[in-house]
């Protein structure tokens, strides 16, 4: 059964720009159409201070989401029984703080397997930055990269 979306006038225009989801674009991992839907990519905020700008983050994610919506549904007419289920309204901290002192553990070190003395914690799993990718920032102002 097709579900209705309402227009969006106020969510980013992503209309004329290339987006992950949309039928002619491939995302990061060579995927194209619906297997692009949802993924981690969309994320906004990398160049802002994530504590200071979580709000301004928060709903710049929900205006690309309903942009991107928006223009699936009622431009493209692609979709058609897709619903949408979830967005969290709360954004992901992640990485907001770094602990300065005497050492400052890097990528380095964690590949070369340096060994401190007074190594108390185990991580399991690789460092975890997510660059924008600049294909598709063509909607987007400066800083709020995707």
């Amino acid at each position: 059964m097709s579900q209705t979306f309402p227009r969006c006038h106020w969510a980013i225009d992503l209309s004329n720009v290339d987006f992950p989801g949309r039928e002619w674009v491939k995302d990061i991992y060579g995927k194209e159409n619906e297997l692009s839907l949802g993924c981690w990519f969309w994320e906004s905020g990398c160049e802002i201070d994530p504590i200071a700008g979580a709000e301004y983050t928060r709903d710049t994610n929900f205006r690309a989401m309903y942009g991107a919506r928006d223009c699936l549904k009622n431009v493209d007419h692609s979709y058609e029984t897709y619903e949408l289920g979830f967005s969290s309204y709360i954004g992901g901290k992640r990485e907001s703080r770094r602990l300065l002192g005497d050492i400052i553990l890097t990528k380095s070190d964690v590949y070369k397997g340096v060994e401190f003395d007074d190594r108390c914690v185990p991580s399991t799993w690789n460092f975890d930055v997510h660059y924008p990718d600049k294909r598709f920032y063509a909607a987007f102002h400066e800083g709020d990269g995707f």
